[in-house]
């Protein structure tokens, strides 16, 4: 069966990467919960996509900004900002977690705080820089990991990748099927991102060269999952 990964949990239904949206897609029945992992000025791990606060501007970037004063500035947006502790707390023993590192340097501590919540086999680090798959091997081989590619990325530079799961893009998938069959048949794992109409969904339901869908909809991901099961 095809896993449905719930990206950055449900941000249909609340803010990306906050409580409130892991737990919404946890009550939705996924197989896993991405999300994203920064360092602030004070070195605090939280849940957050972007490197800076706002969209729009583009200012401040996290990693200028204490724990503290992020906080107070997404609560004037309406919205507070996770530790990756919080949100590690609010899904122990309840679902698998994709961790993706957007920066390095923090890959032991994600580590440390993550197994304390976290069997080894309940998740995964990720990340689109090589160097960060590398360090985390250098610290636990053991662990899984995932290396992600955007569309316009070269896939053959990914093929000697010691993570055990390949994640590209939709369109780099679809321009590329033959190298992830291959990749596939080396015993790699295949991950495709980001997944959100319903045609794009049944496409990869069904395709087996897919091991798991990341999507933005993950309601609507196991809704026609469930429905495609039920006919066969």
């Amino acid at each position: 069966m095809v896993a449905i990964v719930a990206h950055r949990g449900a941000p249909q239904c609340a803010r990306e990467n906050t409580v409130e949206s892991f737990l919404a897609a946890l009550n939705m029945g996924v197989d896993m919960i991405e999300l994203d992992v920064r360092r602030t000025a004070d070195h605090v791990l939280v849940t957050f996509h972007d490197p800076w606060v706002s969209r729009l501007t583009q200012l401040p970037l996290i990693k200028d900004c204490t724990y503290r004063e992020l906080c107070e500035l997404t609560a004037r947006r309406r919205f507070a900002v996770p530790t990756l502790e919080q949100a590690l707390q609010a899904l122990a023993g309840k679902v698998m977690l994709d961790i993706e590192l957007k920066e390095p340097g923090c890959e032991e501590e994600v580590i440390r705080l993550v197994r304390a919540s976290f069997a080894d086999d309940k998740f995964l680090l990720s990340s689109f820089d090589p160097a960060i798959i590398a360090a985390v091997k250098a610290i636990a081989p053991a662990l899984a990991t995932a290396i992600i590619l955007g569309d316009e990325s070269e896939p053959a530079l990914c093929a000697d990748t010691p993570a055990e799961v390949v994640a590209p893009s939709l369109k780099l998938f679809a321009d590329h099927r033959s190298f992830f069959a291959a990749m596939r048949k080396t015993g790699k794992k295949i991950s495709v991102w980001t997944a959100d109409s319903r045609t794009d969904i049944i496409s990869l339901l069904i395709d087996p060269l897919v091991d798991a869908i990341i999507t933005n909809h993950p309601d609507k991901a196991m809704a026609l999952r469930k429905k495609l099961s039920n006919r066969a």
